[in-house]
């Protein structure tokens, strides 16, 4: 079986978290169906990170994931090469503190790590800041 990285839910209401009382969700996607209006199995808005070490054949996508919150999570096959996988671009505004909220699953990695990025934009969206959660 081939290691495997699972995002179950991203940027999500998560019922486990306790939210402020006026937090506002600005993007959600938990992968279901209205995550993939055009049926490919890929959410609608993200990409993947192409080039040397991110081959194109390794499938991405999103799958049937009883676990996950919703039922389906975004999943990367990985055979010993690297995945990226980008959300669409969410508008902000740096007077307000975020939080992201979601799920990542990884088995059978061996030799490599999984982790989430939040990247901060300038309005010619060159990279200003990232953010790593702790890998895994």
């Amino acid at each position: 079986m081939l290691p495997y990285l699972l995002i179950l839910a991203a940027l999500g209401n998560v019922a486990t978290t306790v939210r402020h009382p006026d937090a506002v969700t600005l993007y959600q996607c938990g992968f279901e169906a209205d995550a993939d209006e055009d049926y490919d199995r890929w959410p609608d808005g993200w990409t993947r990170k192409r080039g040397d070490g991110f081959p194109h054949y390794l499938p991405m996508e999103i799958t049937a994931e009883a676990e996950a919150e919703g039922g389906h999570s975004l999943r990367f096959d990985l055979d010993g090469a690297a995945a990226t996988a980008y959300s669409p671009a969410i508008p902000i505004d740096a007077r307000y503190d975020f939080v992201l909220h979601a799920r990542l699953r990884a088995l059978q990695l061996v030799n490599d790590r999984a982790w989430l990025s939040v990247v901060f934009l300038d309005q010619q969206r060159q990279p200003l800041e990232t953010i790593d959660s702790e890998k895994f």
